[in-house]
């Protein structure tokens, strides 16, 4: 499939997969306590976005291009959708694993990690994102994610990674 036409279906896939995602919250919780599990995940997701490109804490500094459509504080509103999409699957998943919470928030944790490790260097790929500095070198960006996201990462592992790469500028997703 043509790069235009994969850029202009994201909006639709992503709409769609949380309109999926949002069936079980609803059906799990009721309609008003459904629907605000799913903001509420939106809502950390996209603020802690916010926080990751104003700040660079605590992965670095990155920037999203314009291809995934309406940007507020420099993150597009499809971030908060993407994250609201996968937050229900993956606390769901957890918990088919272990009901405890001291357990499954850190398997959630790990299932939203995962997805955010694997789809990074995608959107890199796709220049939906982009490090800045790391096109012209060549080097792939690390794995970016909003605070509190990401387990298995941390400001020094951040630091290592843009080292082993050559690179202490910023970054751009």
């Amino acid at each position: 499939m043509p790069e235009r036409r994969l850029t202009a279906a994201t909006p639709s896939i992503v709409g769609l997969m949380l309109a999926t995602s949002s069936v079980e919250p609803v059906a799990a919780r009721g309609a008003r306590r459904g629907v605000a599990a799913v903001a509420g995940a939106a809502a950390v997701g996209f603020g802690a976005e916010l926080v990751g490109v104003a700040t660079g804490r605590p992965f670095g500094h990155y920037v999203y291009t314009a291809k995934l459509g309406p940007r507020v504080g420099g993150v597009p509103l499809l971030a908060a959708a993407a994250w609201a999409m996968m937050a229900r699957p993956a606390w769901v998943v957890a918990g088919l694993l272990d009901l405890r919470p001291a357990v499954r928030v850190p398997l959630a944790a790990g299932a939203l990690t995962a997805w955010d490790v694997f789809l990074d260097p995608r959107m890199v790929a796709r220049n939906t994102g982009d490090r800045q500095g790391t096109r012209a070198s060549g080097s792939r960006a690390p794995p970016a994610s909003p605070p509190g996201m990401r387990i298995v990462s941390s400001e020094p592992g951040s630091a290592a990674w843009r080292r082993r790469r050559g690179s202490r500028r910023a970054a751009t997703l």
